[in-house]
């Protein structure tokens, strides 16, 4: 008879504290009414550097589906012509994760046609090796942050 009263007593301590711990838990897990009200969200996401493009109503997504990024360790060639011979439209490259507008990927080749949307070099058009773009939003192969 000892032992089974001190198996319940052992039973119930336990039960006891794994309730008030639980109910503790959700107390400080749960924020209260004045950190809720004090916390506002805003109603869309954008992209923090914003976007030449306008929204054309078809979907959300739509004003981003055809914004890229440089995706390389260093610089981008900007070129005056499809054609990884051609003159670069400037002496500097685009750095990494430069946005811009693909206007149209060039049928036979690897290259598209882009305007600069962001940096310095904003406004420029030319061509860009399509391996080294990245739409924005989709993960990046040759950027590394940090850096």
């Amino acid at each position: 008879m000892g032992k089974k009263l001190l198996v319940t007593l052992l039973s119930f301590f336990v039960l006891t504290f794994t309730v008030l711990s639980l109910v503790t838990l959700v107390f400080f897990i749960t924020p209260s009414r004045r950190a809720r009200n004090s916390i506002s969200l805003p109603s869309r996401v954008e992209d923090p550097e914003g976007s030449s493009q306008t929204d054309s109503g078809d979907s959300e997504d739509s004003a981003y589906d055809n914004i890229y990024i440089a995706d390389v360790h260093q610089s981008l060639t900007l070129r005056t012509r499809p054609d990884s011979n051609a003159q670069p439209v400037m002496d500097e490259g685009l750095a990494s994760m430069t946005k811009m507008q693909v206007m149209e990927f060039v049928d036979n080749t690897n290259f598209a046609y882009v305007k600069v949307i962001n940096g310095p070099y904003s406004g420029y058009t030319g061509y860009v090796n399509r391996d080294y773009i990245t739409r924005l939003g989709e993960p990046t192969i040759r950027v590394e942050y940090g850096e």
